[in-house]
């Protein structure tokens, strides 16, 4: 998938890949921010493989916890969408996320943030227009991807988290 999402402007499809006009200003105008979540602990420790395991687990449950409401988001998008192409895209990305590394595991125990983050995408795509809602969704796919192939780069052959590396930063994402 390659991470390259289908924005649907005006009822006409154009790919947003990062080299577009809009991809370059999203960019620098959220430089900032990108450099923050690159920063942050939890991603540094996981790009160098020091992330202690019960960290991992613990993110692992809440991102599949997340990763069933994104689901459930796309799903809300693809039925948003008047063009049978653009649905069946959107469609066919909401199913590709039980191919993600931590889709299958989560918990009952969410966070008081991923519940109100989900439930924030949930109410976009319940209540806000098809734009907004690929708005609010873009930025995931373009951070993990990020981080994704700069990861891979740095990332030694025994890394212990190099499957979901691999996935996020892979051609398929």
């Amino acid at each position: 998938m390659k991470c390259i999402f289908t924005m649907i402007l005006i009822g006409v499809s154009a790919p947003l890949h990062a080299n577009s006009e809009f991809s370059k200003k999203a960019w620098e105008n959220n430089f900032a921010a990108y450099e923050a979540i690159q920063n942050h602990p939890f991603n540094r420790e996981l790009s160098t493989g020091k992330l202690a395991p019960q960290i991992f687990e613990f993110y692992s449950k809440q991102d599949g916890f997340y990763l069933q409401k994104f689901k459930k988001t796309l799903m809300i998008l693809s039925n948003k969408l008047t063009n049978d192409e653009d649905k069946l895209k959107i469609k066919k990305m909401a199913e590709g996320i039980q191919d993600e590394p931590t889709a299958s595991r989560t918990t009952d125990n969410i966070t008081q943030a991923n519940f109100a983050y989900t439930h924030y995408l949930l109410s976009i795509a319940a209540y806000e227009s098809k734009e907004q809602l690929v708005a609010t969704l873009l930025p995931c796919y373009w951070i993990y991807q990020e981080l994704g192939q700069k990861y891979i780069q740095s990332m030694g052959l025994h890394h212990p988290y190099k499957e979901w590396i691999n996935y996020y930063g892979s051609e398929k994402y």
